[in-house]
Protein backbone atom coordinates (compact mmCIF):
# COMPACT_ATOMS: atom_id res chain seq x y z
CA UNK A 1 0.00 0.00 0.00
CA UNK A 2 3.14 2.40 0.67
CA UNK A 3 3.67 1.86 -3.36
CA UNK A 4 0.00 2.76 -3.84
CA UNK A 5 0.12 5.93 -1.61
CA UNK A 6 3.35 7.17 -3.67
CA UNK A 7 1.32 6.76 -6.84
CA UNK A 8 -1.67 9.11 -5.51
CA UNK A 9 1.06 11.62 -4.65
CA UNK A 10 2.51 11.96 -8.28
CA UNK A 11 -1.14 11.74 -9.54
CA UNK A 12 -2.03 15.14 -7.25
CA UNK A 13 1.51 16.63 -8.96
CA UNK A 14 0.81 16.00 -12.30
CA UNK A 15 -2.51 17.55 -12.09
CA UNK A 16 -1.23 20.22 -10.84
CA UNK A 17 1.83 20.58 -12.79
CA UNK A 18 -0.23 19.69 -16.41
CA UNK A 19 -3.27 21.92 -15.41
CA UNK A 20 -1.27 25.29 -14.28
CA UNK A 21 2.60 24.79 -15.19
CA UNK A 22 3.10 23.34 -18.75
CA UNK A 23 4.21 26.24 -20.77
CA UNK A 24 6.71 29.30 -19.91
CA UNK A 25 4.33 31.89 -21.35
CA UNK A 26 1.68 33.77 -19.15
CA UNK A 27 1.04 30.93 -16.93
CA UNK A 28 -0.77 33.03 -14.74
CA UNK A 29 -2.97 36.10 -14.97
CA UNK A 30 -0.96 38.28 -12.55
CA UNK A 31 2.51 39.27 -13.34
CA UNK A 32 3.93 38.05 -10.05
CA UNK A 33 3.01 36.84 -6.44
CA UNK A 34 3.95 34.84 -3.46
CA UNK A 35 1.87 32.21 -2.00
CA UNK A 36 2.38 29.93 0.74
CA UNK A 37 0.69 26.28 2.08
CA UNK A 38 0.03 23.65 3.80
CA UNK A 39 -0.05 20.61 2.43
CA UNK A 40 -1.14 16.97 3.24
CA UNK A 41 -0.62 13.63 1.48
CA UNK A 42 0.34 10.23 2.19
CA UNK A 43 4.18 10.80 3.04
CA UNK A 44 3.55 13.70 5.37
CA UNK A 45 2.44 16.67 6.22
CA UNK A 46 4.51 19.77 4.83
CA UNK A 47 4.74 23.87 3.70
CA UNK A 48 5.13 24.59 0.05
CA UNK A 49 6.26 28.20 -1.35
CA UNK A 50 5.71 29.57 -4.65
CA UNK A 51 7.17 32.68 -5.94
CA UNK A 52 6.64 33.80 -9.57
CA UNK A 53 7.12 37.08 -12.01
CA UNK A 54 6.89 37.91 -15.43
CA UNK A 55 3.28 35.95 -15.61
CA UNK A 56 5.39 32.57 -14.44
CA UNK A 57 8.18 33.00 -17.09
CA UNK A 58 10.11 32.71 -13.72
CA UNK A 59 8.83 30.50 -11.40
CA UNK A 60 10.38 28.92 -7.73
CA UNK A 61 8.73 26.91 -5.81
CA UNK A 62 10.11 25.46 -2.40
CA UNK A 63 8.66 21.99 -0.52
CA UNK A 64 9.24 20.38 2.72
CA UNK A 65 7.75 17.26 3.81
CA UNK A 66 7.97 16.03 7.34
CA UNK A 67 6.92 12.73 8.67
CA UNK A 68 7.07 10.96 12.35
CA UNK A 69 8.77 14.73 12.96
CA UNK A 70 11.37 13.60 10.43
CA UNK A 71 12.39 16.31 6.78
CA UNK A 72 11.32 13.42 3.94
CA UNK A 73 11.60 15.97 1.40
CA UNK A 74 12.95 19.03 0.99
CA UNK A 75 12.73 20.26 -2.95
CA UNK A 76 13.35 23.48 -5.02
CA UNK A 77 11.71 23.59 -8.38
CA UNK A 78 13.44 26.55 -10.71
CA UNK A 79 11.85 27.94 -14.03
CA UNK A 80 13.83 30.61 -16.13
CA UNK A 81 12.10 31.20 -19.15
CA UNK A 82 13.52 27.91 -21.19
CA UNK A 83 15.37 26.28 -18.77
CA UNK A 84 13.96 24.16 -15.83
CA UNK A 85 15.94 22.40 -12.68
CA UNK A 86 14.20 19.73 -10.03
CA UNK A 87 16.58 19.97 -6.84
CA UNK A 88 16.39 17.63 -4.05
CA UNK A 89 18.24 19.33 -1.41
CA UNK A 90 18.63 16.53 0.70
CA UNK A 91 20.73 14.69 -1.61
CA UNK A 92 21.87 18.00 -3.03
CA UNK A 93 21.23 16.64 -6.99
CA UNK A 94 19.75 18.52 -9.60
CA UNK A 95 17.41 17.19 -12.57
CA UNK A 96 17.51 18.66 -15.86
CA UNK A 97 13.69 18.97 -16.55
CA UNK A 98 14.04 21.90 -19.78
CA UNK A 99 13.24 19.45 -22.36
CA UNK A 100 9.82 19.33 -21.06
CA UNK A 101 9.99 23.13 -21.62
CA UNK A 102 10.48 23.10 -25.62
CA UNK A 103 7.81 20.02 -25.70
CA UNK A 104 5.35 22.25 -23.80
CA UNK A 105 6.14 24.62 -26.01
CA UNK A 106 5.35 22.88 -29.41
CA UNK A 107 2.00 21.61 -28.39
CA UNK A 108 0.50 24.53 -26.37
CA UNK A 109 -0.09 28.28 -27.14
CA UNK A 110 0.94 31.57 -25.64
CA UNK A 111 -1.82 31.71 -22.63
CA UNK A 112 -1.74 29.02 -20.31
CA UNK A 113 -4.66 30.36 -17.92
CA UNK A 114 -6.54 29.88 -20.98
CA UNK A 115 -5.37 26.68 -21.67
CA UNK A 116 -5.72 25.54 -18.21
CA UNK A 117 -9.44 25.94 -18.18
CA UNK A 118 -9.52 23.64 -21.75
CA UNK A 119 -7.69 20.65 -20.15
CA UNK A 120 -9.61 21.01 -17.01
CA UNK A 121 -12.89 20.63 -19.08
CA UNK A 122 -11.09 18.17 -21.26
CA UNK A 123 -10.74 16.16 -18.27
CA UNK A 124 -14.17 16.13 -17.57
CA UNK A 125 -13.75 19.23 -14.97
CA UNK A 126 -16.23 21.80 -13.99
CA UNK A 127 -16.87 25.40 -12.58
CA UNK A 128 -19.60 24.81 -9.74
CA UNK A 129 -19.54 28.04 -8.19
CA UNK A 130 -17.35 30.84 -6.47
CA UNK A 131 -15.74 30.98 -3.07
CA UNK A 132 -13.58 33.34 -1.00
CA UNK A 133 -10.44 32.39 0.21
CA UNK A 134 -8.02 34.76 1.76
CA UNK A 135 -9.95 37.67 0.72
CA UNK A 136 -10.22 36.36 -2.92
CA UNK A 137 -12.86 35.42 -5.00
CA UNK A 138 -12.06 32.04 -6.47
CA UNK A 139 -13.41 29.93 -9.07
CA UNK A 140 -14.26 26.38 -7.74
CA UNK A 141 -13.58 23.45 -10.20
CA UNK A 142 -14.76 19.86 -9.41
CA UNK A 143 -12.65 16.88 -11.34
CA UNK A 144 -14.37 13.70 -11.47
CA UNK A 145 -12.19 11.96 -13.71
CA UNK A 146 -8.78 12.62 -11.45
CA UNK A 147 -10.13 10.87 -8.03
CA UNK A 148 -12.50 13.28 -6.29
CA UNK A 149 -10.50 16.72 -7.14
CA UNK A 150 -11.61 20.40 -5.79
CA UNK A 151 -9.63 22.87 -7.35
CA UNK A 152 -10.08 26.94 -5.88
CA UNK A 153 -7.86 28.96 -8.35
CA UNK A 154 -7.32 33.11 -8.66
CA UNK A 155 -6.60 34.22 -11.51
CA UNK A 156 -5.16 31.12 -12.65
CA UNK A 157 -3.06 30.38 -9.43
CA UNK A 158 -4.17 27.08 -7.74
CA UNK A 159 -5.02 28.31 -3.97
CA UNK A 160 -6.70 25.18 -2.77
CA UNK A 161 -6.38 21.53 -4.32
CA UNK A 162 -7.73 18.68 -2.81
CA UNK A 163 -7.71 14.90 -4.23
CA UNK A 164 -8.95 11.80 -2.97
CA UNK A 165 -7.43 8.67 -4.91
CA UNK A 166 -7.64 5.29 -3.98
CA UNK A 167 -8.71 6.10 -0.66
CA UNK A 168 -5.68 8.44 0.08
CA UNK A 169 -6.20 12.45 0.18
CA UNK A 170 -3.91 15.14 -1.13
CA UNK A 171 -4.13 18.96 -0.38
CA UNK A 172 -2.75 21.91 -0.17
CA UNK A 173 -4.15 24.89 1.26
CA UNK A 174 -2.71 28.15 1.01
CA UNK A 175 -2.14 30.60 3.61
CA UNK A 176 -0.83 33.33 2.70
CA UNK A 177 -0.95 35.10 -0.67
CA UNK A 178 1.24 38.45 -1.83
CA UNK A 179 0.35 39.68 -5.23
CA UNK A 180 2.50 42.49 -6.75
CA UNK A 181 5.97 40.99 -4.94
CA UNK A 182 9.76 41.96 -6.04
CA UNK A 183 11.95 39.35 -6.92
CA UNK A 184 15.89 38.99 -8.14
CA UNK A 185 17.55 36.50 -10.32
CA UNK A 186 18.88 34.96 -7.75
CA UNK A 187 15.40 33.54 -7.00
CA UNK A 188 15.42 31.89 -10.03
CA UNK A 189 18.91 30.65 -10.46
CA UNK A 190 20.05 26.64 -9.62
CA UNK A 191 22.16 26.34 -6.09
CA UNK A 192 25.98 26.62 -6.26
CA UNK A 193 27.16 22.86 -5.77
CA UNK A 194 24.68 20.83 -6.75
CA UNK A 195 25.10 17.75 -9.20
CA UNK A 196 22.98 18.24 -12.46
CA UNK A 197 21.73 15.27 -14.83
CA UNK A 198 19.48 15.50 -17.66
CA UNK A 199 16.28 14.76 -17.30
CA UNK A 200 16.33 11.37 -19.66
CA UNK A 201 18.89 10.07 -17.23
CA UNK A 202 17.39 10.20 -13.91
CA UNK A 203 16.58 6.69 -12.67
CA UNK A 204 12.54 6.36 -12.33
CA UNK A 205 11.58 9.15 -14.46
CA UNK A 206 8.00 10.55 -13.11
CA UNK A 207 7.63 8.43 -10.14
CA UNK A 208 10.91 9.36 -8.93
CA UNK A 209 10.57 13.01 -9.69
CA UNK A 210 6.87 13.27 -7.73
CA UNK A 211 7.13 10.05 -5.51
CA UNK A 212 10.57 11.05 -3.62
CA UNK A 213 11.11 8.70 -0.68
CA UNK A 214 10.32 5.86 -2.55
CA UNK A 215 12.81 2.86 -1.30
CA UNK A 216 14.89 0.17 -3.70
CA UNK A 217 11.77 -2.48 -2.75
CA UNK A 218 9.36 0.30 -3.87
CA UNK A 219 10.85 0.69 -6.79
CA UNK A 220 11.85 -2.80 -7.35
CA UNK A 221 7.45 -3.63 -7.27
CA UNK A 222 7.09 -0.56 -8.84
CA UNK A 223 8.79 -2.59 -11.90
CA UNK A 224 6.44 -5.47 -11.18
CA UNK A 225 3.18 -3.61 -11.42
CA UNK A 226 4.56 -2.29 -14.11
CA UNK A 227 4.83 -5.62 -16.21
CA UNK A 228 1.01 -6.10 -15.16
CA UNK A 229 -2.16 -6.04 -17.64
CA UNK A 230 -4.92 -3.78 -16.84
CA UNK A 231 -7.07 -6.68 -15.33
CA UNK A 232 -3.67 -8.33 -13.26
CA UNK A 233 -3.01 -4.42 -12.31
CA UNK A 234 -7.02 -4.20 -11.53
CA UNK A 235 -7.00 -7.02 -9.34
CA UNK A 236 -4.33 -5.83 -7.71
CA UNK A 237 -5.66 -3.02 -6.07
CA UNK A 238 -9.28 -4.21 -5.29
CA UNK A 239 -7.73 -7.00 -3.04
CA UNK A 240 -5.82 -4.26 -1.28
CA UNK A 241 -8.99 -1.42 -1.52
CA UNK A 242 -12.41 -3.18 -2.78
CA UNK A 243 -13.65 0.49 -3.10
CA UNK A 244 -11.43 1.79 -5.54
CA UNK A 245 -12.94 3.42 -8.37
CA UNK A 246 -12.23 1.97 -11.78
CA UNK A 247 -11.77 5.21 -13.34
CA UNK A 248 -9.21 5.82 -10.32
CA UNK A 249 -7.35 2.29 -10.90
CA UNK A 250 -7.07 2.88 -14.53
CA UNK A 251 -5.69 6.35 -13.85
CA UNK A 252 -2.97 5.40 -11.81
CA UNK A 253 -2.30 2.23 -14.10
CA UNK A 254 -1.96 4.80 -17.10
CA UNK A 255 0.68 6.88 -15.36
CA UNK A 256 2.68 3.99 -14.22
CA UNK A 257 3.00 2.40 -17.41
CA UNK A 258 3.95 6.08 -19.03
CA UNK A 259 6.59 6.27 -15.80
CA UNK A 260 8.25 2.88 -17.50
CA UNK A 261 8.48 4.68 -20.85
CA UNK A 262 5.31 2.20 -22.02
CA UNK A 263 2.53 3.95 -23.30
CA UNK A 264 0.89 1.20 -25.37
CA UNK A 265 -1.60 0.15 -22.65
Amino acid sequence: MKLIKSLSVTAFALLSLTLFGQNNYKRYEIKSAKVEYKTLSPQGNGIKTLLFDDFGTRERVHEKIYKDNQLVIDKLTLLDGDKAYSVDLLTIKATDASASIQMAKSISGNNMSAAGKEMLESLGGKMVGKKSMLGLMCDVWQVSTVGNTTLLVYKSVPLSVQVKVMGFTTSQEATYFKEGVSTSDNDFKLPKGVALQEMNSARGGMIDEYGNGMTEKDKRDLQKLQKMSYEEFKAFVKKSDPNANEDEIKMIYNMMKAAAGNNNN
